[in-house]
């Protein structure tokens, strides 16, 4: 026999035991001949003497496959590749590495397989329907994701028919439609058919004791991952959300997630709430979820009802709604906009069962012209102006209808209403949109930023998470909350920069609220989370993650409105403070690969020339007379040091730009290269580290970096104050066993001020500043740079010439030491 032949007949053979078995399975570098339930690698050759060739093939694509069994065969002979060897092996040892149930990442693997075809077959379809459908689902995703692609159309759908064939395979069928209008289109079309099919195949294998997001891997492997962080959507961990849920929700709890997505937080809430006695149907009343995202909505449904048929079989309709219920139902279209003024005239008590008989009328008009539905629900709804009311709602559907076809207006035109359902959760758990404000534009956008706006008077540096949580502290204020945001935003231990963080700061003044910062990319996305705790008592922690366990310690939270409050007013009190330098990007090589730093390899006055070594390019000559008009000073972070620093020698870009003479790197450093044209030169001043340990040095005549704060002073005794009082500050923190905070900044001075100690002119001053200019500090502290080379600056302080210097400055600032501490904590200096 043949190959072809061979491979064909012991596919059907496998069938009997596996529950998928695929031919021609494409991998990197060629196809697996079969591959049996995405595990068993089989190569099969017509002949024994070739299968020496089909070890080396299957154990090359068995690399693609994880957890892989290789076997190569002739159809009679078995040889089956495990620990490092090959042994021969039966066709029933074959079959007994058959997995009869699936997790829910076999299943993914398994949809991989129909996924391509079914797409071609939904792409044909879409041309058969109406435009009404693409038009109310482009409505919900351009709010959430400012765009909507026929693409994402296509895989929501697909992800739909798949969730309807699971729920058919593993509950049966529903007395109602968990799918929203805008994704279940196909309904009723042929060619769909095979499609749900080979979806119920997959569904038979599922582990029936899996209790977690069964359509989370499915959600990943249809949507491909560029679209999926061209979105933004990422699903919480269920280890986070069953670690969160355990914490903060009680038995007897009603839980809300406003911004549910595949509903993890109320699906595990559900759980618990059984795990702690509560009866399945009162477990399940006492969730409730809301999303804009329509295919988030049915996964939430489904994944409620295949929970719930675990215990009963009398399903109630899962209390999942499609719309925004943070924030409205706010659209683009014209007929949608008009229905503004209808949803002000709602009283405040919609219950949920209201938003569902309001469908239900909707529905009745668009297919049957029935009015008395809608009519009396409007009545009950709106009082009187139920009339007014009716006569909005039916214009805005007559209209649509007219404008673009019949099919989903019910549901669109419901999810604007579902905002004013009253809700009065214990709890809210959620995992709310992340993303910069500045990002989200039009009406919404304005929404959005609006809510936070007399937090903060710069909108750019907010998070879209921190309207959110704005908008449910008003509509729920006595609930329990937990919020997973960007760690930035709410609590990074050590760091107490940050605008975002402030603004959250000064929105839950008043409130009992901690975070947990989790010190692990669990989105994979390169953003750190924080869960932000409000309503329940906990400590301010770090949670680190290893060897599959989580460990939590606690943290202490260093404020960041005190060093914000100091700073809206020393911008007018202290104008020659500065937090940080001049901006400059390029110094060293970088990507580009060439820098604007040099050294002076040699030089003649006579001959006004000099031979320079400019990093990355290496030895060029220029005129001396150019090169100096072209040269600054400059003072950053990596050779600042306490009494003494290193400054480079830096060419302006423009001139740098012209030295580089490759058309390739010319292009790059133009692009990267970012430094002022003209940068202020600081005639006087203290400059200290704005990182870590905030060690001072003087500096005349030179540019600062943006690495560094510091302080104009009008002479050189004053500037030798600063320096003096800035590093006994530093090292009387650190003999205090502190932390120094990420950023230093301008709190140092802020600490300055609180004590009092600030440049007068005094005697005393005065002396302070001859102490340090008279001692040899600055050369001890050069000598142990060039010799030592420590990177750690708090080790300059071992050294014996500044321990006597700092035994010296006792007799000023001993008083003083308490304060500085004191205050170093209140404006988030250390920690």
């Amino acid at each position: 026999m043949n190959e072809d032949t061979i491979k064909m007949r012991l596919a059907s053979r496998l069938q009997k035991w596996f529950g998928i078995v695929l031919t021609e399975y494409p991998v990197k570098g060629g196809r697996i001949d079969i591959l049996a339930d995405y595990r068993v690698v089989i190569e099969v050759k017509s002949k024994t003497r070739f299968l020496e060739d089909a070890k080396k093939q299957v154990l090359k694509y068995a690399k693609y496959i994880p957890n892989s069994i290789p076997v190569v065969t002739d159809g009679e002979t078995f040889l089956q590749f495990a620990n490092g060897k090959w042994k021969a092996i039966t066709f029933d040892d074959l079959v007994a590495f058959a997995n009869p149930l699936y997790t829910p990442e076999d299943v993914a693997r398994a949809v991989e397989s129909l996924k391509s075809r079914a797409i071609e077959i939904l792409r044909e379809a879409i041309s058969q329907k109406r435009p009404s459908i693409r038009t109310a689902y482009d409505q919900l995703m351009k709010k959430i994701y400012h765009e909507s692609t026929e693409e994402l159309f296509i895989y929501h759908s697909l992800i739909a028919i798949i969730i309807d064939a699971f729920i058919e395979e593993l509950v049966g069928t529903l007395p109602f439609d968990i799918l929203p209008a805008v994704i279940s289109w196909w309904r009723g079309m042929p060619q769909i058919a095979e499609i749900k099919e080979e979806a119920r195949e997959i569904a038979k294998r599922l582990d029936p004791q899996y209790r977690g997001d069964i359509f989370r891997e499915l959600y990943e492997a249809v949507i491909p991952r560029d679209v999926r962080r061209k979105i933004g959507e990422y699903y919480t961990p269920m280890w986070l959300v069953e670690y969160i849920v355990k914490r903060i929700v009680k038995p007897e709890d009603i839980v809300l997630d406003p911004f549910c997505g595949s509903g993890s937080f109320l699906v595990a809430s559900f759980y618990h709430k059984i795990e702690n006695g509560r009866e399945p149907e009162k477990a399940m009343k006492e969730v409730m979820g809301f999303d804009i995202n329509p295919i988030a909505v049915a996964v939430a449904r489904a994944n409620l009802v295949i929970a719930f048929n675990r215990y009963t079989t009398n399903i109630p309709y899962p209390r999942v709604f499609l719309g925004d219920y943070a924030t409205g139902g706010i659209y683009d279209l014209a007929e949608l906009k008009r229905l503004s003024g209808t949803i002000s005239m709602l009283p405040p008590s919609l219950e949920p069962r209201h938003v569902a008989q309001l469908h239900r009328a909707i529905r009745e008009y668009l297919t049957k012209k029935r009015t008395d539905l809608l009519e009396k629900i409007c009545n009950e709804l709106f009082g009187e102006n139920g009339k007014t009311a009716f006569n909005n709602i039916v214009f805005a559907i007559d209209a649509l209808v007219k404008r673009y076809g019949d099919g989903v207006w019910a549901e669109l035109i419901t999810s604007i209403f579902v905002s004013k359902i009253s809700v009065m959760p214990d709890v809210i758990v959620t995992n709310p949109p992340w993303g910069l404000l500045s990002s989200v534009g039009g009406h919404y956008g304005k929404i959005l930023r609006d809510k936070i706006r007399g937090y903060t008077t710069r909108i750019t540096s907010a998070d879209i998470s921190q309207s959110m949580v704005k908008f449910l502290l008003e509509k729920c204020e006595n609930s329990r909350m937990a919020f997973v945001m960007p760690a930035e935003a709410v609590f990074v231990p050590g760091s107490t920069h940050g605008l975002a963080k402030n603004i959250t700061e000064r929105m839950l003044k008043g409130k009992e609220w901690h975070a947990t910062f989790i010190n692990a990319d669990v989105f994979r996305h390169g953003v750190l989370p924080s869960i932000l705790w409000i309503g329940i008592p906990c400590n301010f922690e770090m949670m680190n993650i290893s060897d599959g366990k989580i460990h939590v310690k606690p943290e202490n939270y260093v404020s960041a409105s005190a060093y914000e409050d100091f700073m809206k007013n020393a911008r007018k009190k202290y104008p020659r403070l500065h937090a940080k330098g001049a901006y400059i990007m390029g110094l060293f090589t970088g990507t580009a690969p060439v820098g604007m730093s040099y050294e002076i390899d040699s030089y003649s006055e006579e001959m006004n020339m000099a031979v320079i070594k400019l990093a990355g390019l290496g030895s060029v000559r220029v005129p001396l007379d150019i090169l100096r008009r072209n040269t600054y000073k400059l003072t950053y972070l990596g050779k600042l040091f306490p009494f003494y620093h290193e400054p480079l020698l830096v060419l302006r870009r423009r001139y740098a730009l012209e030295l580089v003479k490759d058309a390739v790197r010319y292009e790059k450093c133009k692009r990267e290269w970012k430094a002022p044209d003209r940068p202020k030169v600081t005639r006087f001043a203290c400059v200290w580290r704005a990182m870590r340990t905030p060690v001072a040095g003087v500096v005349k005549n030179e540019v600062i970096d943006s690495t560094c704060g510091y302080i104009e002073c009008s002479n050189i005794e004053e500037a030798f104050y600063y320096c003096a009082l800035l590093n006994y500050m530093a090292f009387t923190l650190a003999e205090s066993n502190l932390r120094f905070s990420r950023h230093a900044y301008a709190r140092p001075f802020a600490v300055i001020v609180a004590c009092g100690l600030e440049w007068h002119g005094e005697d005393w001053q005065e002396e302070v500043a001859k102490i340090v200019m008279e001692s040899n500090v600055g050369e001890a502290v050069k000598k142990a740079v060039k010799e030592k080379g420590w990177k750690t600056v708090k080790k300059y302080f071992t050294l014996p010439e500044v321990k006597e210097l700092m035994e010296r400055l006792d007799r000023y600032f001993t008083d003083k030491k308490e304060c500085m501490i004191k205050n170093a904590k209140r404006y988030g200096l250390v920690f």
